[in-house]
């Protein structure tokens, strides 16, 4: 099936089972719910040069009454897709003003160009931090919970008994108004999930599960929390892409998985495990793809992790990481 394009001859004895060219499915307007969506492409296929877009209104999904068994939302396609959410506010940070409190219980204040748009209660995505100090202790998708003046406070799982000392002179502050909250993602195929906040905090949850093996998931301004599992994949050959502004905190491991790229500068922090890389000989385990990014571990219990100790961990060790504020920052196997 993956050898086919939109030229290839009719091969099945219906038209109505092929999308032929790219699509865009919107929820709520051709769509009541995700799970609509999902039934509706769950008998469909489509050749590797179409892209079927699934495109979801601002707002907060939950699970319907079929999907509270589970709490998951499958994307059973047949080739490429690409879930979007459609409205991202994005501010710029210009300070740390302080934070107070106790390990994995930090009320952090920052100071932004301005509030407009953000509201107390919803996950914003912290990212691209810049300073002196330890600036990246302030990243992650962490929750809003004051609004006063120019300043925003913001709910810290970082882990260490003593906040680190910081300024910020710049850095991203993003907020998705497409949430997924108690409502997980499950693919089989290559997914494409971009501007959308996945927030879960049931027992042994997962934000996004990968289940077959040669799929990618590819990630640009997603955020994750309070999930067991910000992302799994069940096998080693899974490819999971970190794009610009995807962040992940309090997890008890931000993504397990075998293979893992870097295009952007995620954010990791608050978690027991950062990364967990489970490879096999013969791939690459961790890789910044692009020369002078980082990836920031901060103030994970175990900033990475890679298993087994072989010519792949080996490969992995050549990004820059960002492991300062966890109790071990680097394990191999």
């Amino acid at each position: 099936m993956n050898s086919l394009t939109s030229d290839t001859p009719e091969i099945h004895n219906s038209w109505k089972h092929w999308i032929t060219k790219d699509t865009t499915l919107r929820v709520p307007e051709d769509f009541g719910s995700i799970e609509a969506v999902s039934s509706f492409l769950s008998d469909k296929l489509w050749p590797t040069d179409v892209t079927v877009y699934i495109d979801v209104a601002d707002g907060i999904y939950t699970p319907s009454a079929n999907e509270l068994a589970s709490n998951k939302v499958e994307l059973n396609t047949s080739n490429q897709s690409v879930l979007k959410g459609r409205t991202t506010i994005e501010k710029t940070i210009s300070a740390f003003v302080s934070a107070t409190g106790s390990a994995g219980n930090w009320d952090v204040i920052l100071t932004l160009n301005n509030l407009t748009g953000l509201t107390v209660g919803k996950f914003v995505n912290i990212y691209d931090l810049a300073g002196t100090g330890d600036p990246e202790a302030v990243g992650g998708c962490l929750e809003i919970t004051n609004l006063s003046g120019s300043n925003i406070t913001v709910k810290s799982l970082h882990k260490a008994g003593t906040f680190p000392t910081l300024t910020i002179t710049s850095g991203v502050l993003d907020a998705n108004l497409t949430s997924f909250e108690q409502l997980a993602i499950f693919v089989n195929s290559n997914v494409t999930v971009t501007r959308i906040n996945v927030i879960n905090d049931l027992s042994n949850s997962i934000g996004i599960t990968v289940s077959k093996s040669n799929n990618s998931l590819n990630l640009s301004y997603v955020g994750f929390a309070k999930q067991t599992y910000g992302i799994f994949s069940s096998n080693h050959i899974s490819y999971i892409s970190l794009g610009v502004g995807v962040c992940f905190s309090g997890h008890y491991s931000g993504i397990v998985t075998g293979n893992v790229a870097f295009y952007g500068n995620p954010s990791i922090t608050g978690c027991t495990n950062g990364i967990v890389s489970t490879t096999n000989a013969g791939f690459y385990g961790i890789t910044n793809s692009v020369a002078g990014n980082t990836i920031d571990f901060y103030a994970s219990k175990k900033g990475l992790i890679i298993l087994p100790q072989d010519y792949t961990s080996t490969r992995a060790l050549s990004p820059a990481w960002q492991v300062s504020g966890n109790d071990d920052g680097l394990i191999t196997d």
